[in-house]
């Protein structure tokens, strides 16, 4: 939730924060993420740093509100490249049915068996249609990478932009 951006102008930009973000109405969500990025942009940009990531699986399916904060930053001039890590359907599926049809139950009743669950939403693993915002507002900016193939997420990001590998004691 942009809590490690550096500037913090909203109480949203919290580790969990989410559920006060998504708690404003449209247009204020779009106007404060707005101005975060800017800030932080203009920010990191006046101390030295080219390359910045925000990384939150939220935003996949909750793209409206990014997508246009997004497209201002780039028309400020900062350039913005989207990678989209991907499951395989069915193992997508089996982890999300773990989850949220087991082991955080999010539904009333009885425990259900896969196959009810999965009846509950025929669309649970259809990537397809999140992806399109991203691939209708940034063209030639989306990497869609199968998260399955490539194993270590973090090895492949920086295999994929060709990031040094910077080690320090902590």
């Amino acid at each position: 939730m942009l809590e490690l951006a550096p500037c913090h102008l909203f109480p949203w930009q919290r580790t969990a924060g989410s559920h006060e973000f998504f708690r404003l109405n449209e247009k204020r969500r779009k106007e404060e993420l707005q101005s975060v990025l800017l800030q932080a942009s203009e920010r990191a940009g006046k101390a030295g740093i080219h390359t910045a990531f925000w990384s939150n699986e939220w935003l996949f399916r909750r793209s409206n509100a990014i997508i246009s904060a997004l497209e201002e930053l780039k028309k400020s001039g900062v350039q913005v490249d989207i990678v989209a890590y991907v499951r395989r359907p069915d193992a997508w599926l089996r982890s999300a049915y773990l989850q949220w049809g087991l082991k955080h139950k999010t539904y009333l009743g009885p425990l259900r068996t896969f196959k009810e669950w999965r009846k509950e939403d025929a669309t649970r693993a259809t990537f397809y249609k999140n992806l399109q915002p991203w691939l209708d507002a940034f063209p030639d900016q989306v990497t869609v990478r199968n998260l399955d193939a490539v194993g270590d997420v973090v090895a492949d990001f920086i295999k994929l932009y060709s990031l040094p590998i910077v080690s320090r004691d902590i």
